[in-house]
């Protein structure tokens, strides 16, 4: 079993911070954790709330609840606790995140460079004027 990252607070991390942090704060964290409830989850049922305007707003439907009324007009998911969904720039594993040895790093970064040459290789030969 490999090891996996782990929340500040110690907890297994299932969230992930996509964009991650300039000064390499922790971007895993644990569901108990994660912080929650963000605009890019929010919906409108205000026509005039969205450019352009959407006739009629965002209704919730069925597959849409759970879900909890922020005020008269927003609305927004919840999961089965109840909760607000972190922000959109966050990753969900169940499982947790594997950390990676320097071995694996060295592999996925080695595919990554070969890949990147042989695409600037084939960009410059491909538009070279004969």
């Amino acid at each position: 079993m490999s090891k996996k990252h782990l929340c500040n607070c110690g907890k297994l991390a299932v969230w992930l911070y996509m964009p991650g942090y300039e000064n390499n704060e922790n971007s895993f964290v644990c569901d108990d954790c994660v912080d929650r409830g963000c605009q890019c989850n929010y919906y409108s049922i205000r026509e005039e709330d969205y450019n352009p305007p959407i006739k009629g707003g965002i209704l919730p439907t069925e597959e849409d609840y759970p879900i909890k009324w922020i005020n008269d007009y927003t609305w927004t998911k919840v999961d089965e606790k109840g909760r607000e969904y972190p922000c959109c720039e966050y990753t969900y594993n169940e499982n947790g995140f594997n950390i990676m040895n320097w071995f694996e790093r060295k592999i996925i970064y080695s595919k990554l460079f070969t890949s990147i040459r042989f695409f600037i290789y084939n960009f410059k030969h491909k538009n070279k004027k004969i």
